[in-house]
């Protein structure tokens, strides 16, 4: 599926256009960030997995009749999303205490919580994404209204649940690495079988380079670090793989100009 211009970056991802009125293609990056971003790093394959996890959880909401904005995953890296107004507060649920729960109270970090916690925070980036309680969402947003009344009648996630949507496993000892701090961790049950440290150190991704001249191709695949064949003449047509595919280093692509 051909991209059209950007739409959005974010800290996370990037939005495309789609050919498809009022749909758009999401990109997921390796970019992962801390504090706001004020800490950031580059994990190789975190996009892939939160692609992967994304899909996982936005179907399952599907299927039981809350509707989302996916519409399909098209590669490792990328969906098709319808375009939606988003309401600004992101749920936090927190089950280990790390980060900016530390930070905020003192709290060692590491520390396994009885329970799920649930935090409310507003999504402004001018103002940090502060920290706020259900009464500042019914005073300031009062659309919320339902929504915070909803949530009151809702039973709090629990561990069990989450462990009712991840029902894949990982092979024991694989290796993933956890945001925020960014540490390595051995793993003996995580989710969707998918890993980053271990599966995509010697990996990389096929990029876009449809419609490039043949000099900005070349340059593009030599710095992913790809070798390439290259067919016929002018800007690039076609390339095999496609973008988003996950390739080994060294790998030999090939490139069609007309």
């Amino acid at each position: 599926m051909k991209k059209g211009k950007k739409l959005y970056e974010g800290k996370a991802k990037i939005l495309y256009a789609a050919p498809e009125k009022g749909t758009a293609i999401q990109h997921f990056k390796d970019h992962a960030t801390a504090f706001n971003n004020q800490k950031k790093s580059i994990i190789e394959g975190k996009g892939i997995l939160n692609n992967r996890i994304s899909e996982h959880i936005l179907s399952n909401l599907n299927q039981v009749g809350i509707e989302t904005h996916l519409i399909k995953r098209i590669n490792m890296r990328e969906q098709l999303v319808k375009l939606v107004e988003i309401i600004p507060i992101e749920f936090v649920v927190r089950n280990i205490a790390t980060g900016s729960l530390t930070k905020r109270l003192g709290i060692e970090d590491g520390t396994v919580l009885d329970k799920p916690l649930i935090e409310f925070c507003y999504k402004n980036d001018d103002l940090n994404d502060p920290l706020v309680a259900k009464e500042h969402i019914i005073a300031f947003k009062r659309v919320m209204k339902r929504i915070i009344s909803m949530d009151d009648e809702i039973t709090p996630p629990t561990r069990d649940t989450d462990q009712g949507i991840f029902a894949y496993q990982l092979p024991k000892n694989d290796v993933i690495i956890r945001n925020e701090p960014p540490v390595a961790i051995q793993a003996s049950s995580l989710p969707l079988g998918l890993s980053t440290a271990a599966r995509f150190s010697n990996k990389v991704e096929m990029p876009e380079i449809r419609g490039f001249s043949m000099r900005k191709a070349m340059t593009s695949l030599r710095q992913a670090g790809l070798k390439y064949i290259i067919q016929g003449s002018g800007k690039v047509a076609w390339q095999s793989p496609e973008p988003g595919t996950i390739l080994n280093k060294g790998y030999t692509c090939t490139v069609g100009f007309k």
